[in-house]
């Protein structure tokens, strides 16, 4: 969620927040932390949701904050192993992660729904950003070329649950036009 402080920001978050409560992702630990996330502080003289404070998070990265360190490239690759999907035990060498595929498909889903694309796709590579969009600010836009290596920001879990994902910095953007909508949020989901 971002603190800005416009009525557009203020309303992508409560309508994120309602959507993790319609689309029913009780697992995720999100529709319940939702409106501790409203508000930011700083942590190592960082920038950091608050939500990350919670003791029951795994420990978070300080630049992607995330408790799981990957690529897109890696997480393409995850997508394809199909973890942990139907009960089976991923082989040691698939380089799975303790997070269920489906959750995967959760979050992919969420994102494009509400169009939010600092998890997923931080450069913005999938589709015509605005100069006001974080990517352009701060100069992710020309890292589209090699998108395999660009991190996934914001993949926390759980300590006690590590299968599940808690979704922080929901901010969705409502206003894209229907030939600009970011389908690489749904790439390798099946």
């Amino acid at each position: 969620f971002s603190t800005h402080g416009s009525h557009l920001d203020s309303s992508s978050s409560s309508v994120s927040f309602h959507a993790l409560g319609i689309l029913y992702f009780p697992s995720l630990g999100g529709y319940e932390s939702s409106r501790e996330m409203l508000y930011w502080t700083r942590k190592n003289g960082r920038p950091c949701p608050i939500i990350l404070w919670d003791a029951s998070l795994s420990p978070a990265s300080n630049d992607t904050h995330s408790s799981v360190k990957l690529t897109w490239g890696t997480y393409q690759q995850l997508l394809k192993q199909k973890c942990w999907q139907n009960g089976r035990v991923p082989k040691p060498e698939s380089g799975c992660t303790e997070i269920h595929h489906h959750e995967w498909s959760k979050m992919a889903l969420f994102d494009f729904l509400l169009q939010i694309y600092n998890r997923l796709d931080s450069n913005c590579c999938g589709f015509r950003p605005r100069k006001e969009d974080a990517c352009v600010q701060n100069g992710l836009r020309p890292k589209c070329d090699d998108q395999g290596s660009a991190a996934l920001a914001h993949i926390i879990q759980r300590k006690h649950d590590p299968r599940h994902l808690v979704f922080i910095d929901n901010k969705g953007f409502f206003d894209r036009s229907e030939d600009n909508l970011n389908f690489k949020l749904l790439e390798g989901i099946k």
